[in-house]
């Protein structure tokens, strides 16, 4: 997964094979990310290697046990201020038009920090999750994309279209990345047993499971 430390490796060995396509990893989980100052760096050093082909996706985390298991002494951290000071010092470090910056916050902390070289793309396209008020927000910010459930997509959208006006920005300047999960069997029946089995369809065990088959892609 992205938030494992081998994905800038996996990433790098996929752009030297390829040309053309993009390269993403999904998803990078901030709050994982003990370093943002590493963190920019491997980001930059990517799109370089790449020639400018690298989509930038992060997220908070869905499941919180997985960052306590990670973080034991950090159980009391909030991680959307976290995740949202190490998206602002990420901004300044990537930035083509700043030098040497300092950050002070409450989680994230440097100074007089350097980032050479910078990514190609000018500016780096940050995608992030928008399934809720603060998500959206950020996205409003920070992002170049937005990840929606395909299902919410219109309803989300008009939920960013007055946050991005706050930033003096517009929906136009949004790329949409449609999300579902997908089980396909010869027949509907056997497609839905076999998502239940499958990873996935363990970490959702607890929800409606009509509900979920009907909004994604799970079937023949």
């Amino acid at each position: 997964t992205a938030s494992a430390p081998v994905w800038p490796v996996r990433a790098m060995i996929t752009a030297a094979m390829t040309k053309k396509i993009k390269l993403g990893a999904g998803v990078v989980m901030l709050p994982l990310r003990q370093d943002t100052v590493i963190l920019a760096k491997q980001v930059a050093t990517l799109d370089q290697f790449s020639n400018g082909r690298l989509l930038f996706v992060i997220g908070l985390g869905t499941n919180r046990e997985e960052f306590e298991r990670v973080r034991p002494r950090d159980t009391n951290i909030n991680r959307g201020e976290m995740m949202d000071e190490q998206l602002e010092a990420l901004h300044m470090l990537l930035s083509h038009d700043k030098g040497e910056v300092s950050f002070k916050g409450k989680y994230v902390e440097f100074e007089k920090v350097s980032l050479h070289p910078k990514p190609v793309q000018k500016p780096l396209p940050i995608y992030s999750p928008g399934y809720n008020l603060s998500a959206l927000r950020r996205v409003a910010r920070w992002g170049k994309g937005v990840m929606l459930p395909a299902i919410t997509v219109p309803k989300q959208l008009e939920g960013l279209k007055p946050l991005l006006e706050e930033y003096g920005r517009d929906l136009s300047e949004i790329d949409v990345m449609a999300e579902g999960q997908q089980r396909l069997a010869k027949t509907h029946e056997a497609a839905v047993e076999e998502f239940k089995k499958s990873r996935l369809g363990y970490k959702r065990r607890n929800v409606d499971t009509q509900k979920f088959v009907a909004e994604n892609w799970i079937g023949t």
